[in-house]
């Protein structure tokens, strides 16, 4: 589907991907992340077929192999989502540390395939789960694998966790100095 790919140069410079239990996804320290069909050809005349794939790669309980791997374009936008743990729907029990968080170097993957969600969703006409709305806006398909050069940083939970606070403790001291020099002009 040539027609629908993105150029690198319309690809944000860093991308996000959670890793985690269960994911279709799968991630190695020698391969990087791999979709689970690596060999999917789309032709011209594939576009149901091509539309057919995008869906399931957002329907939870589907397992069929897919050739794309999902990714964010807003950082804490992927951070609350793995700090959310919705892949362990009821199954709370479970570990909830067993995932991580990359970042990924777009400048690395100039030969990829690139599709932007919304994009796809309003020329296609798609109709994606209703838990996947959320993600429209923001999310990138990747096809068949993002080599692990391209992978700039790791974090655990915790790490994501400290993240978060660090930037959310920045921007109220830049509020707060705001507010100070505000009060110091009048």
């Amino acid at each position: 589907m040539e027609k629908y790919r993105l150029s690198i140069d319309k690809v944000p410079s860093s991308l996000y991907r959670i890793d985690y239990p269960g994911s279709r996804t799968k991630y190695s320290s020698t391969e990087g992340f791999v979709a689970t069909h690596r060999s999917k050809v789309y032709y011209e005349n594939d576009v149901d077929e091509f539309k057919r794939d995008i869906v399931k790669q957002f329907t939870w309980w589907c397992d069929d192999p897919i050739p794309f791997i999902s990714l964010f374009s807003d950082r804490e936008h992927a951070e609350n989502w793995g700090l959310k743990r919705p892949w362990l729907g009821k199954k709370r029990h479970l570990p909830h540390d067993n995932w991580a968080l990359y970042v990924i170097d777009t400048a690395q993957l100039e030969d990829v395939y690139f599709f932007r969600l919304n994009y796809l969703v309003e020329v296609l006409g798609l109709e994606l789960p209703d838990k996947a709305s959320q993600h429209i806006g923001g999310t990138y398909l990747c096809l068949y694998n993002i080599p692990v050069t391209a992978i700039v940083e790791r974090l655990d939970p915790a790490e994501v966790e400290d993240s978060m606070w660090n930037v959310l403790l920045f921007k109220m001291n830049l509020m707060l100095t705001s507010s100070r020099q505000e009060r110091a002009r009048n």
